[in-house]
C-alpha cells in the first residue's frame, strides 16, 4: 500500500490526498468504536455481563469498519 513518495510529492499533498484521508478515516472509525464501547468503563471493571456485552458491541462495530486490505497481514493490526 503506497500513497505517494515524498521525494516526488510534498508530504502535505500526500497526507491530504483523498486516498490517504480515507485510509486514516478507517482507523479513526475503529478507535471511535473502541472508545464508545469501553470509554465509560473504569480500568477495574469486573462486571462479567458488562464485559461480555462490550465484547459483542466491539466485535460488531469493528466488523462494520474492517481493516484496509493492505493491513490484514500486518502484525500491528492485531496488537502484536
Amino acid at each position: 500500500m503506497c500513497f505517494g513518495n515524498v521525494a516526488e510529492k510534498d508530504f502535505i499533498e500526500i497526507w491530504n490526498s483523498p486516498e490517504y484521508m480515507e485510509f486514516r478515516k478507517v482507523y479513526q472509525n475503529r478507535l471511535d468504536v473502541f472508545e464508545k464501547t469501553y470509554g465509560h468503563m473504569g480500568p477495574f471493571t469486573t462486571d462479567r455481563h458488562e464485559l461480555e456485552e462490550a465484547e459483542k458491541i466491539l466485535k460488531n462495530g469493528l466488523s462494520r469498519n474492517p481493516l484496509p486490505e493492505g493491513c490484514l497481514t500486518c502484525y500491528k493490526a492485531y496488537g502484536i
